[in-house]
């Protein structure tokens, strides 16, 4: 274990920091592709899009733990060891951090299909919406586009355009395809550069020994990572919404204690 236990005020401290899920778990955690598929022709995909709100909803409950480590091993880290041992902290809320974005940009990739399957929108329809913004998802064009009526399709747009998800858009993309963001307070970093600098008077020099600057601190880190979160838990939670409304057209409800209910037949 990477970190020691932490007290019950500690861990509520912790808690009341994390955004809440329970709402969008409601939603979600009843649905049963296999019920749903009664009201649906075989060829319908609305029953596949509870797969996918319900595998958003599993990376989610998982950035959510994420999240917590991150906290929890913050204050280990930080308040409880004497003398603090601040690189440790640093190494260890970047490894939680780097797996919530992530995870985040995984679950975005889940939303984007369960709207596409719950809405029903044809892949060549997207074609022309495809790479205009790369932190927009041609599902989101698309529907703010297309279908500007729905609520889930501003929600969804909201989430996307926001600076905390163009962060870890970009982010999660350095991370995988060039370099991961170099950052502060783990000692020398090095960029991927050439060694040889140019001089004012034409020379080259080789600038060795001192690293490069850091391009974040773990708290922009954090601020970002965690507002990201709270944006894509409102647009699933949107979404889910929407979903509830598709499956109250077919007939069904969902009750109280979370079961689904619709007529058994069509």
């Amino acid at each position: 274990m990477s970190r020691g236990e932490l007290t019950r005020e500690e861990l509520e401290s912790i808690a009341i920091q994390l955004p809440d899920t329970s709402r969008v778990s409601s939603l979600i955690t009843p649905l049963s592709p296999d019920f749903i598929a009664l009201r649906f022709s075989h060829g319908s995909n609305v029953p596949t899009a509870a797969v996918c709100l319900d595998d958003a909803r599993h990376r989610m409950e998982e950035i959510h733990l994420a999240l917590h480590e991150f906290h929890a091993h913050r204050i280990h880290y930080r308040s409880k060891k004497n003398p603090p041992e601040s690189m440790t902290a640093t190494w260890l809320e970047r490894f939680f951090l780097d797996d919530a974005a992530l995870r985040i940009y995984a679950a975005w990739q889940h939303l984007q299909d369960g709207l596409r399957y719950m809405e029903g929108i044809p892949e060549g329809d997207l074609k022309p919406y495809k790479r205009r913004f790369r932190s927009r998802s041609s599902v989101s064009l698309y529907l703010e586009k297309e279908r500007p009526q729905l609520k889930e399709s501003a929600r969804v747009a909201a989430f996307e355009s926001a600076q905390p998800w163009v962060f870890v858009h970009r982010y999660r993309n350095d991370w995988v395809h060039r370099q991961p963001p170099t950052i502060a307070g783990l000692g020398l970093v090095y960029h991927r550069e050439g060694r040889w600098k140019p001089q004012e008077n034409g020379s080259m020099r080789l600038m060795g020994g001192h690293g490069g600057q850091p391009k974040l601190t773990i708290d922009e880190l954090h601020e970002n990572v965690d507002g990201a979160t709270r944006g894509f838990i409102d647009a699933l939670q949107s979404t889910a919404e929407r979903y509830h409304e598709i499956l109250a057209k077919a007939g069904f409800t969902v009750n109280d204690d979370g079961s689904l209910q619709g007529p058994m037949f069509m």
